[in-house]
């Protein structure tokens, strides 16, 4: 099979080198702004956005039965409040002390095409931060890392410092459930298990650029 991950994120290109399978990077071009007036939930805005990623690439590229392309969403949660990417330092701020001492959910949207069919599925995971103070939120901030991170923290980075405890695929809230997609590509018969014996390190990804385009 033949594998694409239609994603820019770094993180979920990473993971997914784990499978030790070679693959292309597709770079999806949508508005993943969701207006506040919506009535969808936390994991239908993520499947939202993982179907439209979808659809963008099948409008740029054609794919045949031994094609696969992936695509994923991840939304982070807060009494149904959804917090996306900081557009600032302020906002960045307030997503932090919300998510102080409180539990949150991570929900991830991951979908599947191939041969003209679409399954999907989400993981969600729950977070518990520690309490922070103004200070050490302050620190973060100037850091830089809150701002291309939904929920305005990384788990894998200096956000992992002020989680307490999870509940779930830790993976996940890396933006990226790549035990589950493991498992489904076994089941499907698209790997037989032994791929990650190959380092990760020698999985190759190819970025699909103009000139790879069908």
């Amino acid at each position: 099979m033949n594998f694409f991950i239609a994603s820019s994120s770094p993180r979920r290109i990473r993971l997914f080198k784990i499978l030790g399978i070679n693959f292309k990077q597709l770079r999806p071009e949508i508005d993943e702004n969701i207006e506040e007036s919506t009535d969808l939930s936390p994991s239908e805005i993520a499947l939202k956005i993982a179907k439209d990623k979808v659809k963008a690439i099948l409008e740029k590229h054609d794919f045949t039965k031994n094609d696969v392309v992936i695509t994923a969403d991840t939304v982070v949660s807060i009494n149904s409040k959804i917090l996306g990417k900081p557009v600032d330092e302020n906002e960045a701020r307030n997503f932090l002390r919300l998510l102080s001492s409180s539990w949150h959910e991570v929900i991830t949207a991951v979908c599947i095409f191939n041969d003209g069919n679409l399954e999907s599925f989400f993981e969600t995971t729950k977070v518990k931060f520690r309490k922070l103070t103004e200070e050490v939120i302050e620190a973060y901030i100037r850091s830089k890392e809150p701002f291309d991170k939904a929920g305005g923290y990384a788990i894998q980075g200096i956000g992992g410092l002020f989680v307490e405890k999870i509940e779930g695929d830790f993976y996940n809230v890396m933006g990226f459930p790549i035990g589950r997609v493991f498992e489904t590509f076994l089941e499907k018969g698209w790997l037989n298990g032994t791929e990650f014996l190959h380092s990760s390190e020698r999985a190759t990804v190819e970025i699909w650029r103009e000139e790879f385009e069908q």
